[in-house]
């Protein structure tokens, strides 16, 4: 889930009568993430409130952010994030381009409407299709 990849949460409209409910969140959410396992050795994520509207706590939320990129960047961690999320990106671009290059080949679109009636039929799997699609594609 999301909280598992947090560096930290913030937890905004801690004002008025949502000062109370802000700070159970927190509270309850700081008890969570003793259960998740650290994502970085060098950090330990923290929940924060604040009040956008009220110009409170944002100070407190971008000190952290600061101390965040400070450490990360210091140790090279950051740099290291940043070349697996360009990899990964690469390969989502990718895959976004191939896809697109088969959807504009009416052969392949042909094909398949073909497999979509059979995969509804239950005649063959997701898996097989893809396969031929792919084939016949290359």
């Amino acid at each position: 889930g999301i909280v598992e990849a947090a560096d930290l949460i913030v937890i905004n409209k801690a004002d008025g009568d949502l000062l109370l409910p802000a700070k159970r969140a927190q509270g309850e959410y700081r008890n969570g993430l003793h259960y998740i396992t650290k994502q970085h050795a060098w950090w330990s994520p923290d929940v924060l409130t604040c009040s956008a509207l009220r110009k409170e706590s944002i100070d407190a939320v971008w000190d952290r952010c600061n101390k965040f990129w400070e450490l990360g960047n210091g140790n090279g961690a950051i740099e290291k994030i940043r070349g697996t999320q360009r990899a990964e990106w690469m390969w989502k671009k990718a895959e976004s381009d191939i896809n697109m290059m088969m959807r504009q080949r009416p052969d392949i679109e042909k094909l398949a409407d073909e497999y979509k009636v059979l995969l509804g039929r239950g005649e063959h799997s997701p898996r097989w299709a893809a396969e031929k699609l792919v084939r016949a594609f290359l």
